[in-house]
């Protein structure tokens, strides 16, 4: 008896995405092997950490695709809730965790978490059961997106993130374009958001040093022009 099993494009998806886990893998012991075995003894050091994080992280995949999707559905508004409440907890002294000028993680004790990785995927979460029930098609559907959207990008430049905020937004114009948002409100949407990301650029100094660090990166090696100085020392190894 032969057994024929019908795979769909989507069956490739936890396949590709621990694929490219593993390959990070690869890349941090790249990254970290001197530095671990200078600090701790061990070139593995970093890696195993991620590691078990890694474990973890197939693991709750795992579980998480048993989820019905009617419950995120149903549940929406209470994930959103808690991503943003999470995220306006990191300004509360004694339990938001500071780091290079920038409060993006949560002091929970035992381990930090940091909040604005949480939100970007519950926003989505959000986002998708909200236009399952309403149509961007009808231009009034939009406009509690915009808001919901508009608080959680808000508490995370708040922090500040840049880099999750620009993921957020971007996500954000995305599921409008494929829940059938009509092009002509879509590009009006993608200026809008791209102003706003150019204007926040120049508002810090610092963003505008970065954003330009690959003219000359030796002129702040320690800094701005330290991640492309050290990419072009491993190219020559």
């Amino acid at each position: 008896m032969q057994l024929k099993v019908k795979l769909r494009y989507y069956h490739f998806l936890p396949v590709l995405v621990i694929a490219l886990a593993l390959i990070g893998l690869v890349f941090i012991y790249s990254a970290s092997n001197y530095s671990a075995e200078i600090e701790f003894g061990d070139k593995f050091f970093y890696v195993k950490k991620q590691g078990l994080s890694l474990a973890a992280g197939i693991i709750f995949m795992f579980l998480g695709a048993k989820l019905k999707t009617e419950w995120l559905i149903k549940f929406k508004w209470i994930i959103f809730a808690i991503s943003a409440i999470l995220l306006a907890l990191v300004f509360i002294p004694g339990l938001g965790v500071e780091s290079y000028g920038a409060t993006r993680w949560l002091n929970l004790g035992v381990f930090t978490i940091q909040p604005s990785e949480i939100a970007k995927f519950a926003f989505m979460i959000f986002l998708s059961g909200y236009l399952s029930e309403h149509s961007p098609k009808k231009l009034r559907n939009t406009v509690i997106p915009i808001l919901c959207a508009l608080i959680i990008c808000g508490l995370i430049i708040m922090e500040p993130n840049m880099s999750i905020t620009v993921v957020v937004g971007a996500s954000f114009l995305i599921m409008l374009f494929v829940s059938g948002l009509d092009v002509k409100w879509l590009l009006l949407l993608f200026v809008l958001v791209l102003i706003a990301g150019i204007a926040l650029i120049f508002a810090e100094p610092y963003r505008m040093e970065r954003l330009f660090a690959f003219i000359d990166p030796w002129q702040n090696p320690k800094a701005e022009g330290y991640q492309l100085i050290q990419s072009y020392l491993i190219y020559t190894l």
